[in-house]
């Protein structure tokens, strides 16, 4: 498993639908790290920074925050489970030795998870789902979640919902 990643792994589109939601999606909460752990407080989109008592807009100065996986993955699991078109209460995701990538999705009418599963070599999707090419460059680099997310933004689709919903956002 990698470090956390940096906030500016991600898009900033990417970012405002993992921090401040949208599209369905609730805003998110927990710690930012800057050294130290820092509150994100989704309802004045900004970090409370404890050492000085001020505040920081991670959505424009990505360069130093981290999001500390321990915190975060659930929130990016579901978040890719939108990506994909599911509303998930829970994801988990597994990693058998570099080979396959699982990820399950429970929703909340659902009997049973949603599984998808896909090539961690080739990004190949195994059984139903869609192939994420990009998903091997993003394996090599990043934690499995983080790899899934930025793969599934780099498909067309994706990321034309997802700009839309950053654009309207901006209007808003």
């Amino acid at each position: 498993m990698m470090g956390d990643p940096l906030l500016s792994v991600f898009p900033p589109a990417l970012l405002r639908l993992i921090l401040c939601g949208g599209g369905g999606l609730p805003t998110a909460w927990g710690p930012l790290e800057w050294g130290y752990l820092a509150p994100w407080n989704p309802a004045r989109g900004e970090v409370v920074d404890p050492m000085f008592l001020t505040i920081h807009d991670p959505l424009r100065d990505v360069g130093n925050w981290r999001l500390p996986l321990d915190h975060w993955r659930a929130r990016i699991e579901i978040v890719a489970a939108w990506m994909l078109g599911f509303y998930a209460f829970a994801c988990t995701m597994r990693v058998d030795v570099g080979v396959q990538i699982t990820f399950r999705m429970f929703e909340l009418a659902d009997t049973g998870p949603d599984v998808l599963c896909w090539d961690a070599e080739t990004g190949a999707a195994i059984g139903d789902g869609r192939d994420l090419p990009t998903l091997p460059r993003h394996y090599l680099i990043h934690d499995p979640a983080v790899a899934l997310l930025l793969s599934l933004f780099d498909v067309p689709e994706i990321r034309a919902r997802i700009m839309a919903l950053a654009a309207d956002a901006a209007v808003g």
